[in-house]
C-alpha cells in the first residue's frame, strides 16, 4: 500500500501533533503533510478543537491545501539555527527546530547504544541523554553540537544556558530533556482539556 492518498493536516499552533516528541516522526514522511494557518506562534489549545479544523479546511481542496505545506529543515539550516545567537523562545516553530536539531546532532554522533549498557528499564530520555553525553566525550566538534543543542533547550525553558561542554553530563542532559517534555505535555494537556 502506498501513502499517496494519506494526508496529515494540522494547525501550526495545535500542540497535540507534536506528541510523541523526539526523535519520533509522524507519517507520511512523503511531504504530504499540511500546516494549516492559525494565529500566533504559541501553542493554542483551541486550535486542537475539531470545529477549528472543520472551519480551516472547509473552503479548500487538497490542491489549495498543498500551499500550506511545511518545508522540512535541511542540515545546513539546522546547523545555522543551532549556531544563531538569537535566544530561542518557547513556540511551536522552535519545537520543530529542536526536533530537527536533535536528529541532526544524533546523526553527527552516530553512536550505537549497546543494549547491555542501557536496558529496557530506562526511558527514552535516558537513552537520548546517554547518547548525547557520549557525544560530549567523543570529539570537540561533536561536543560543540551537543552543547549548542542543550543551550537552545535551556533558552526555551527560560534558563541561563551552560557555558562549556564540561558542565554537561548524562543526568543534566536528561533533566533538561525531561523538563522540556514536561512543558510540552502541559500544553498538550491544556489542548485536550479544552475539548471537555
Amino acid at each position: 500500500m502506498t501513502n499517496k492518498r494519506i494526508y496529515r493536516v494540522y494547525h501550526k499552533t495545535d500542540p497535540v501533533p507534536m506528541i510523541p516528541t523526539w526523535p519520533f516522526v509522524h507519517i507520511p514522511e512523503s511531504g504530504q503533510d499540511y500546516w494549516l494557518p492559525s494565529p500566533g506562534v504559541l501553542p493554542s489549545p483551541e486550535y486542537h478543537a475539531m470545529d477549528k479544523y472543520t472551519t480551516s479546511v472547509s473552503t479548500h481542496s487538497w490542491g489549495t491545501l498543498s500551499g500550506f505545506h511545511e518545508a522540512h529543515k535541511d542540515d545546513v539550516q539546522i546547523a545555522q539555527w543551532l549556531m544563531d545567537k538569537t535566544r530561542a523562545t518557547f513556540s511551536m516553530n522552535t519545537l520543530r527546530w529542536l526536533s530537527g536539531a536533535l536528529v541532526y546532532v544524533l546523526k553527527k554522533i552516530k553512536a550505537i547504544v549497546n543494549s547491555q549498557q542501557i536496558t529496557g528499564q530506562f526511558t527514552l530520555m535516558d537513552h537520548l541523554a546517554y547518547v548525547l553525553a557520549k557525544g560530549i566525550n567523543l570529539a570537540e566538534t561533536l561536543s560543540n553540537w551537543v552543547l549548542l543543542f542543550i543551550r537552545k533547550v535551556m533558552e526555551v525553558l527560560g534558563l541561563k544556558p551552560v557555558g562549556k561542554s564540561e558542565e554537561l553530563n548524562k543526568d543534566f542532559i536528561r533533566n533538561m530533556l525531561n523538563r522540556l517534555q514536561a512543558k510540552i505535555n502541559t500544553q498538550v494537556d491544556a489542548a485536550l482539556r479544552y475539548q471537555m
